[in-house]
């Protein structure tokens, strides 16, 4: 009869554990974000904006991995020559402390690859590269699904041309 009971029990647990976490959020995630970016070209300053999608996976309370595409909605021009970012893309690994409230701190490094054009007076160029990335910034949880996030990138910093600015967004857990 114990023998009974005691497999009742480890039944009757095992399944509330897994209707549990079947009704929480997974750990996978996507969002959409506006970045307003400082592009700097041989001392030139140029204002950009970008829409940028993202997706990624919580692996712990700690670390997560993404991926994010971008796509220039903003250009700027200096004296008749136009700047446009072309798109962005890149993998990224964010790690951050918990602190058990709706605030969640973290820092960004990765990898982007950028391309710009640069046109005016009947001459246009694009040009692409890959750099390192790296950036601060924070999660504020709404609630179990939804997460508005800000955080300042430095996206790519290479042969003259700098690329940094904030980002705003928002993810959503699956």
């Amino acid at each position: 009869m114990r023998k009974i009971l005691l497999g009742l029990m480890v039944s009757a647990i095992s399944v509330s554990a897994t209707y549990a976490q079947d009704s929480s959020p997974s750990n996978w995630y996507f969002g959409g974000s506006y970045a307003q970016l400082d592009t700097d070209i041989a001392d030139v300053e140029f204002d950009l904006g970008a829409l940028t999608f993202n997706a990624g996976y919580q692996i712990n309370d700690y670390v997560a991995v993404e991926t994010r595409l971008g796509a220039g909605i903003a250009d700027d021009d200096y004296e008749g020559i136009d700047l446009e970012l072309d798109y962005f893309w890149g993998v990224y690994a964010k790690v951050g402390i918990p602190t058990g409230a709706a605030f969640y701190p973290y820092v960004v490094l990765g990898y982007t690859k950028a391309e710009l054009e640069l046109s005016g007076n009947g001459y246009s160029e694009s040009d692409s590269g890959n750099d390192t990335s790296y950036g601060i910034g924070a999660n504020f949880s709404v609630n179990d699904n939804v997460g508005v996030f800000a955080e300042y990138m430095n996206w790519y910093d290479k042969d003259e041309v700098e690329i940094t600015g904030f980002n705003i967004g928002v993810n959503y857990k699956f």
